[in-house]
């Protein structure tokens, strides 16, 4: 057999090759390709309603974590003013304690006179009656 012999049995080989790659594409891959795209349509579908069904979600979300942080802002601001009260409060407690002090010196002296006084008077009225 002659060299062209053998590039028509080996043209023909391709075309046949070929035919049939391309009845495969036609019987499996088209259909592949329509389930495929059935798939997309589906998955977006199923997308969207989840979108839908989240959005709400994620609205709300979003007023949480706002209302959560104004109460951390708030609670902060609270805890301040509870703290500088706090302060005030026991400079005012250690003023009347020193004012007590004051008053303990101030008093104790003449009422210890007084009792001693007091006790004397007695002892003296006593020893009459």
């Amino acid at each position: 057999m002659d060299t062209m012999t053998w590039a028509t049995i080996a043209l023909w080989i391709i075309a046949a090759f070929f035919l049939v790659l391309t009845l495969v594409l036609l019987f499996v891959g088209i259909p592949v390709a329509l389930d495929v795209k059935r798939t997309l349509r589906r998955v977006q579908g199923t997308i969207d309603e989840v979108r839908v069904k989240a959005d709400p979600i994620l609205f709300k979300a979003q007023e949480v974590a706002s209302d959560i942080q104004e109460m951390t802002a708030t609670a902060k601001r609270e805890a301040e003013r509870v703290g500088a009260s706090i302060e005030n409060v026991s400079g005012r407690v250690d003023d009347f304690a020193a004012l007590m002090e004051v008053v303990q010196e101030q008093v104790e002296k003449p009422l210890l006179r007084s009792v001693a006084a007091l006790a004397t008077a007695r002892k003296t009225i006593s020893k009459f009656f």
